[in-house]
C-alpha cells in the first residue's frame, strides 16, 4: 500500500501599504490528492467590524481545513493573533 506523506501546509503573511479601504487580501490555495485544486481570494475592507477577527478566524479555518494560506495586510501579524 502506498501510503502518501501528508502536504506541508503554508501560510505567508506580507505587510505592506494597501489601496484604501483595503485592510487585507487574502488567498486560500484548496489541495486534493497533494495538488492544487482552486484558489479562492477575499478582501477585507478597514470598515468592517472587528476585521482582525474576522481575518484571524478566515486564516485559522482555511489551515484547519488543510488549505495555504497567503497574505497581504497593513496590519502587523500580532494584530490579528499570528506570532512570528
Amino acid at each position: 500500500m502506498d501510503a502518501q506523506k501528508p502536504r506541508k501546509q503554508q501560510l505567508t503573511i506580507a505587510t505592506k501599504p494597501l489601496a484604501e479601504p483595503c485592510f487585507a487580501v487574502v488567498r486560500v490555495s484548496w489541495y486534493a490528492q497533494g495538488k492544487q485544486t482552486t484558489v479562492d481570494e477575499v478582501q477585507l475592507e478597514e470598515g468592517i467590524d472587528n476585521v482582525e477577527s474576522v481575518l484571524e478566524t478566515l486564516i485559522k479555518n482555511a489551515l484547519q481545513a488543510g488549505a495555504d494560506v497567503s497574505v497581504m495586510t497593513t496590519a502587523q501579524p500580532e494584530q490579528f493573533g499570528v506570532q512570528v
